[in-house]
């Protein structure tokens, strides 16, 4: 459609847009794709047969064009009752609302431009869900020739945002549908001072309204959050919702440029337009307030929290007095309701959002209005959805960073937007010169905060920038002990406050947004300390790895697994300081303490990269640089790259030897051998070796007391007598299995437990006792479930994909292998049972099943790891 279709002259124009849309997106999910099909259906049709043009949409809104009123009118009328005879999906009635307003039709491009089209729009906004309204310029135009069934209701005057005078508003009462709706969200004309907004407001409907209902239970209520998440803005337009339950007034209080507690009480007064007396401000307040029902906005308090005994005072004295603040800290007092103000919703969170609903996604609108600001014609599409959305989710959504990323469209394209978010705060600044200075740039924003700190919690506040992804008090309580006497989680709680920190989770934990961290960045080099806190951040982190360790293997292994993930970005810092820093030492103790967190959550790419990176550093350190080598076996060796496996364990056990540690050449001995019999070549002659390296490890830890050891040697001899025949058999081998199991499950070894029931699995399997087998399944699933183990549920699947051929069900067994190729492939466990007739089974079956197979495989291959999992489950119990 080009500008020459559009009409100009006195046209008029119809706004539409679903209520509740992205609760609707989130209940439905993809059935919410259907709904928004069958309602631009029915908006399309009724808009083109009643001789109007759809002039765009975005998401579920629909903005359309009519020669005459009355085509307007037939047309949303016509639409109204098509929806509410329509089946919608989900059973739940669809809720559109419609403004309707007759003017100037004004281009500008492919695009209306000018007052009339604002004015429409704020008409249309102003309704609620199955509401259509009609401007007056419009009903002067349609009263003498309504449709049949409709009447026009008179709405009065109502005042709208953006809008400089009030506007008389009417409602088509449609035969047969619902009539009655709450009054109009409009300013009206009860006395207040709201400042007028030159930028329309977007999003925010579910904090919107929960803001309105808290000022209705609440009487004080506190926005809260870092600057430049809204609040000013959410404070406003939940007031301007709630005008009319405030007799006497709703009055805004900016105080932002005051930093003396003691000027609050004449900033009400002004901003209440009392005239001056000999009376001290406060007092004259509280008499003024006595007997009024109002509604305060204090603006920016946090610089004057002092200030709280006064507002203490004034809802005291004055029982029909509700306040409303915004502050980046809580005031603390008795009866308030402290309200978080979150950045908005980042749809690069969410899979598979179609382009229709993008819109729906607030910080995606915000972006996009924004950009109108400065281009009129911008519009999303599928050119920029992708670049959109990567640069709200760089700025984690917050609001204030997506106005300053959307204002750079005056001299940069999106592309190259997207190309300098690694400097977010250098980009994001120069806003409007008549914002205030510390919203013109997110960089000002922060500094707002900061400079409130006293100088030992800036302090602390510049060393969390090493931090990555959240922390946890017990690292910062390493790294600060010498800035302060103050209680670490005192200092915390300070920076959470000023909205510096954001606290989540049952157990403290905390996170920087990733714009502040930036900011913190800065402080820190500033200070000429970031070499000394990255160091710091490291060893914090080095000793949550040591003490993880021993427990990745017992009964709480998943409480600590998970605890590790949590903090994976911080041990990746950690390791990156190691590396930069060529300390072998630190990073061959992250090497040893990490590899089994890496190999059971499946990040074996990575630890190769990180053993490799390790290894190539001089040694300091002999017993920890053994350590690394067994680290990088065990790596190399679930990845199947033996060659590498065999070299490092030799290695180790050669250092070993050196050392003279019997627990560390037991350990060395038990390693090597498995180096000498799984690679394809191994013979007679590497089992006799292995045999003998298992011989010695067992005395050794005979000797020592150990029996977790001689368990893993009885496991590893299974393995042996199984990979090479000439040295047993595999009945010897389950009986080493089995016998080892039960060790393991005694001492407390849960993950060599699992191992040990996965082996037998396998075993029996190949023997063809099935029904034995599936008891061991579902031991081996105890263990590796609740701790997400990654390796051992990938290789299980080949397990429970011959229990499904063995019970008849190929699809299954093809689905799970499909599922299972994929987890190996991103995760580097190629210990697929290589050698095993299991895979050769599959294979069989692949092979047998021809074409038929590929669409089973690829089922399987794009099942997440949670659904294939339930799947998995769902076959073990038929």
């Amino acid at each position: 459609m080009g500008s020459a279709d559009l009409p100009t002259g006195t046209v008029t124009f119809l706004f539409t847009d679903i209520e509740g849309s992205t609760r609707r997106l989130r209940e439905l999910g993809e059935g919410y794709r259907q709904l928004q099909e069958d309602h631009d259906a029915i908006l399309r049709g009724a808009i083109a047969e009643a001789g109007g043009i759809t002039v765009r949409t975005e998401g579920d809104s629909f903005f359309a064009v009519f020669p005459t009123a009355a085509g307007a009118l037939n047309a949303a009328v016509s639409a109204q009752q098509t929806i509410d005879g329509h089946e919608w999906p989900g059973g739940e009635p669809l809720r559109v609302r419609m403004g309707i307003h007759s003017g100037e039709g004004l281009l500008g491009g492919d695009d209306y431009i000018g007052l009339d089209v604002n004015r429409a729009a704020r008409i249309a906004a102003a309704g609620h869900g199955g509401q259509l309204v009609v401007s007056e310029a419009t009903r002067g135009l349609v009263d003498h020739a309504l449709p049949e069934g409709v009447e026009l209701r008179d709405l009065g005057l109502h005042r709208l945002k953006d809008l400089p005078s009030p506007e008389h508003i009417f409602q088509a009462v449609i035969d047969g549908l619902e009539s009655e709706f709450p009054p109009l969200r409009s300013l009206e004309t009860h006395t207040n001072n709201l400042p007028a907004q030159l930028s329309t407001f977007v999003g925010r409907t579910t904090e919107i309204a929960k803001l309105v209902r808290l000022l209705g239970e609440r009487r004080l209520v506190t926005l809260t959050g870092p600057g430049g998440t809204g609040k000013t803005r959410l404070a406003l337009e939940a007031a301007g919702q709630t005008l009319e339950r405030f007799r006497d007034g709703v009055f805004f209080v900016p105080l932002a440029a005051i930093t003396d507690p003691e000027l609050v009480a004449s900033a009400i007064s002004d901003a209440l337009a009392l005239r001056h007396s000999t009376v001290p401000p406060g007092e004259r307040l509280t008499e003024y307030l006595l007997d009024l029902e109002m509604l305060v906005i204090l603006d920016n308090f946090e610089q004057v929290l002092e200030a709280r005994s006064l507002v203490a005072r004034l809802l005291a004295a004055s029982p029909g007095l509700r306040v409303l603040a915004t502050s980046r800290a809580p005031l603390r007092i008795y009866g308030e309701q402290e309200l978080p103000v979150e950045p908005l919703y980042v749809p690069g969170l969410v899979e598979h959002v179609p382009l229709s609903t993008m819109a729906d996604f607030d910080s995606v609108a915000l972006f996009v209005e924004r950009a109108r600001d400065v281009n009129p014609e911008f519009s999303l599409d599928e050119s920029n959805v992708s670049a959109i959305t990567t640069i709200v989710s760089a700025v984690e959504g917050l609001p204030l960073a997506i106005e300053l990323a959307a204002a750079r469209l005056r001299l940069l394209s999106i592309d190259a937007i997207v190309d300098r978010l690694g400097n977010a705060l250098a980009l994001l600044s120069k806003g409007p010169r008549d914002a205030p200075a510390r919203q013109q740039t997110l960089r000002g924003a922060i500094a707002w905060s900061y400079d409130l700190l006293a100088p030992s919690v800036q302090a602390l506040f510049r060393r969390l920038a090493p931090f990555n992804g959240g922390f946890e008090p017990e690292q910062v309580e390493a790294i600060s002990a010498y800035l302060s006497e103050v209680p670490v989680l005192d200092i915390l709680e300070l920076q959470v406050d000023q909205s510096l920190l954001r606290q989540s989770g049952p157990e403290p934990r905390f996170r920087m947004l990733e714009t502040i961290r930036e900011f913190a960045h800065e402080q820190l080099v500033d200070a000429g300390e970031e070499g000394e806190a990255r160091t710091d951040h490291a060893f914090a982190y080095l000793a949550l790895a040591e003490e993880a360790a021993p427990h990745l293997i017992g009964p709480d292994q998943a409480i600590w697994l998970n605890r590790l993930e949590r903090d994976h970005d911080n041990l990746r810092a950690a390791f990156r300081w190691a590396l930069d820093a060529r300390d072998s030492a630190v990073a061959d103790q992250l090497l040893w303490y990490l590899w089994r967190f890496w190999q059971i959550r499946g990040y074996l790419h990575e630890g190769r990269r990180l053993a490799d990176d390790t290894l190539g550093l001089p040694a300091r350190d002999p017993r920890m640089r053994c350590r690394a080598y067994e680290a990088a076996g065990g790596i190399a060796f679930w990845k199947a790259e033996f060659e590498d496996c065999f070299k490092w364990y030799a290695a180790a056990l050669e250092l070993a030897r050196e050392i003279g540690d019997p627990r560390l050449l037991a350990e060395a001995l038990y390693n090597a051998a498995f180096g000498q019999f799984y690679p394809a070549e191994a013979d007679a002659e590497a089992g006799a070796v292995a045999e003998a390296m298992s011989i010695e490890a067992l005395g050794i830890y005979r000797g020592l007391g150990d029996k977790a050891g001689e368990a893993r040697v009885l496991w590893g001899r299974a393995t042996l007598v199984w990979n090479l025949p000439e040295h047993g058999s595999l009945a010897r081998a389950i009986d080493f299995y089995q016998e080892a199991s039960d060790i393991f499950r005694e001492v407390g070894d849960i993950l060599q437990y699992g191992w040990a029931e996965r082996t037998l699995i396998r075993a029996l399997l190949e023997m063809g006792r099935t029904d034995e087998a599936v008891g061991h399944i579902k031991a081996a699933m105890d263990v590796f479930l609740p701790a997400r183990d990654v390796s051992a549920v990938t290789l299980l699947f080949i397990d429970l994909a011959i229990l499904a051929i063995r019970k008849g069900d190929e699809d299954r067994a093809l689905r799970l292998h499909g599922a299972m190729q994929v987890m190996r492939r991103t995760t580097g466990i190629e210990m697929a049972d290589f050698s095993s007739t299991l895979v050769v089974e599959l294979d069989a079956l692949v092979e047998a099943r021809g074409a038929s197979a590929e669409p089973l495989l690829d089922e399987g291959a794009a099942m997440s790891f949670d659904e294939v999992v339930a799947y998995a489950l769902e076959g073990l119990e038929d």
